[in-house]
Parts: structure tokens; sequence; C-alpha cells
């Protein structure tokens, strides 16, 4: 799915991720989400990211990092790296401590 995608093409991408991704495909089709928006917020600061995702009601955190490293991926952007000791977790936050 490239930058050209359409907002379907989008659903169906998303709801490819599994089933608790099924009503977020609707969502971001509903919203118009294609391609090149997917694009861009694949390559969008933290800030901009979350802004995004609280317009389209997506709340779980678990979500919106699983939604976040698709879109990198599908757009070959690497992923923020955690530093040793660092946390990662949710787009918003740290969870899961990282052993040194």
């Amino acid at each position: 799915m490239g930058a050209g995608a359409s907002a379907s093409q989008v659903r169906e991408h998303v709801e490819g991720l599994g089933n608790a991704y099924q009503p977020y495909g609707t969502t971001l089709e509903d919203n118009g989400v294609d391609g090149a928006l997917v694009e861009e917020l694949a390559h969008d600061d933290r800030a901009g990211v979350n802004a995004t995702f609280d317009d389209l009601g997506i709340t779980n955190k678990l979500h919106r990092r699983k939604l976040l490293q698709a879109a990198r991926a599908q757009h070959g952007v690497q992923p923020d790296r955690p530093r040793s000791g660092s946390s990662i977790g949710s787009v918003e936050g740290p969870a899961i401590a990282v052993a040194e």
C-alpha cells in the first residue's frame, strides 16, 4: 500500500492486522484516510501522530503503536529505537522497561 492507495485500500490493510483493528478500518475510510495521509503520518512526529489518533478516536495505546508501526513499515520509515536502559511502550509514553 503506497501513497497512492485509496481510503478503501487503507481500510482493507488495517482490517488485515486482525479482528481488533476492524473498527479502525471503517473509521479511517469514513474520514478519508488514504495512502498519502498514511505516508505523512509515518513521517510525522509524536505530537502529530497523537493528534491524528485523537482526532480519529483511536485511544488504545497498543493499537496506536501497531498502526504506526504498520504505517512506517509500508513507507520504509525506520522506527524509533529506545536507547539502552530506556523504556518502550505506546506512542504516548513508556510502559515496559528494557533490561540492559
